[in-house]
């Protein structure tokens, strides 16, 4: 896959080509990301998978910077944004993104850290974020995204991958411990999901693997269960020798 179109959640990511060297976490890329009205935390999150996705290309460009995670989003619990950037570099679409809501960030190891910050930005640099109501996000849209169903199969696949595209298509926003990725990336799943429900595929895929999960106000919090997972086959998911 090449960095000159990736689908965003509820909206549309491209990226032109590579500006100048990686010196920064995030990198100095420009892109284009307009989303429709999303928890602002979500929209960080679109952004740290994307991070994470063109890491794995085989020749990432120089500018990108490094895979990202975000630390600190429980405090924008409540907040809805939507967005619209053109041609603009990634650190300020973070930081455009943040600021409109009186948050910035700062990097930190393979993390961006949000913190509160004195000032909420002037009217005049938000011109590319709009704050809407929470309450436009209706419990019968939650309700929906819930009931929606899925379908893959897929002859082998991480179990690091197929959680990245499972909750790019979902909207959910799922956490793991930074260090526990390459257990997840370990585990090779033959995938044959036909028609199955939202919860029925996080509870099997997770389950299947040994992990649990529980519901936060960030998202889903997935981590590691004591003792080994079931044997054989789970519904809907295999994992590989």
């Amino acid at each position: 896959m090449k960095p000159a179109a990736i689908l965003a959640i509820f909206g549309v990511l491209s990226l032109p080509a590579p500006l100048c060297a990686q010196d920064t976490l995030v990198g100095h890329h420009t892109i284009n990301l307009r989303l429709k009205p999303l928890p602002i935390a979500e929209v960080l999150n679109v952004l740290s998978l994307r991070s994470q996705t063109v890491a794995q290309l085989a020749e990432p460009p120089a500018d990108e910077g490094r895979p990202w995670e975000v630390e600190g989003a429980d405090q924008l619990e409540g907040i809805v944004v939507a967005v619209n950037f053109v041609d603009t570099s990634v650190q300020q679409v973070i930081a455009e993104t943040l600021g409109c809501s009186g948050f910035t960030y700062q990097e930190r190891g393979n993390r961006i850290v949000i913190e509160r910050a004195a000032d909420v930005l002037a009217a005049d640099r938000c011109r590319s974020v709009t704050r809407v109501p929470a309450s436009d996000i209706t419990a019968g849209h939650i309700e929906a995204e819930a009931q929606k169903r899925y379908s893959w199969q897929l002859a082998a696949i991480s179990a690091l991958e197929f959680i990245r595209r499972f909750s790019r298509q979902s909207g959910q926003n799922i956490i793991w411990p930074y260090a526990q990725s390459e257990l997840l990336q370990n585990i090779t799943l033959r995938v044959d999901v036909s028609d199955m429900p939202q919860t029925e595929v996080l509870h099997n895929l997770l389950g299947c693997i040994g992990w649990k999960y529980e519901k936060t106000s960030n998202g889903i919090s997935a981590f590691k269960a004591d003792g080994p997972p079931p044997a054989g086959e789970c519904r809907g998911f295999t994992v590989l020798p």
